[in-house]
């Protein structure tokens, strides 16, 4: 959005992570199809208004039973045959557009996209990216990747260790935080270069929702 006028800038950072939120019964009926009974039994405490909400799930903070704070990402219902949809309008926008423009090789692209939604939906693959980065990552100063709850996960449930925090573009905060906000920069542009350059393996949507 850094291309826009400074007025369109808030509404579509919201889009990032503050959507309108489902109905927590769809949250529940998926937690109790994935874990195999409801949030109320499986956590220790479970609240019922999201942390953020975004196109393909939402995120609610628990309570495990050991007392650990967590963050528990639900994926919404009915998500795979949204996707299914969008992915049959993409192919014939695809077909239009290779028609009309005379242009090879849109396929490759269509393949490569479907590959990235189908990815994105597999909240397994997720977390053991997320396991991955942080084993790459954890000599990085100040860094944290929040550690995922194996027991308390599958391919559409993800439920990771809570942090506390802001968007990275929420510099008021930052501010009153006395976060030297050139440090935070250079750590944060050093960590990315390591995954990039050295490891190979990197967070490929580094908005400011999902920085803190």
């Amino acid at each position: 959005t850094n291309f826009l006028p400074e007025a369109f800038h808030e509404p579509l950072e919201a889009l990032q992570n503050e959507i309108p939120a489902r109905p927590f019964y769809q949250i529940e009926e998926r937690i109790i199809k994935e874990l195999g009974q409801s949030p109320e039994l499986v956590f220790a405490e479970f609240d019922k208004t999201p942390l953020a909400a975004a196109s393909i799930g939402q995120v609610h903070r628990a309570t495990l039973k050991t007392g650990e704070k967590v963050v528990v990402k639900v994926q919404h219902a009915n998500i795979e045959r949204i996707a299914k949809v969008d992915l049959k309008i993409i192919r014939r926008i695809i077909g239009l557009v290779s028609y009309f423009f005379k242009i090879n090789g849109l396929d490759h692209a269509y393949t490569q996209i479907e590959k990235m939604i189908e990815e994105e939906l597999d909240f397994e693959q997720e977390g053991q990216a997320m396991r991955l980065i942080a084993d790459n990552l954890k000599t990085e100063p100040k860094l944290i990747i929040p550690k995922i709850h194996l027991d308390y996960s599958t391919h559409r449930v993800l439920t990771s260790e809570f942090c506390e925090g802001v968007k990275i573009s929420n510099t008021r905060q930052l501010d009153a935080w006395k976060i030297d906000r050139t440090d935070l920069s250079n750590r944060l542009v050093h960590a990315y270069c390591k995954m990039v350059f050295e490891d190979g393996v990197y967070h490929a949507d580094p908005h400011p929702g999902n920085i803190m």
